[in-house]
């Protein structure tokens, strides 16, 4: 999942809310973090450690693309 983080970009904050985090959590990792690979990168390392299991690559293909990500969706997957 990681390697989305630059692909990302500034939707990262985006894609937190898409994911379900709090917005209170959003703007800690905006606070926190300067880069928007950082901030993507955190995003999904609370995402995945909050939601255990079920935070899984379709859930996560799902929300880029609801953010209509196709693109970084397709390099998520593979296709």
């Amino acid at each position: 999942m990681l390697k989305i983080c630059d692909d990302v970009g500034t939707c990262w904050n985006d894609l937190g809310i898409m994911l379900n985090l709090p917005a209170a959590t959003v703007r800690n990792v905006d606070a926190d973090f300067r880069l928007s690979r950082e901030k993507a990168s955190e995003i999904l390392h609370i995402w995945k450690e909050r939601k255990g299991d079920a935070a899984t690559v379709g859930s996560l293909e799902r929300a880029l693309l609801a953010l209509e990500k196709k693109a970084i969706a397709q390099s998520l997957i593979g296709t």
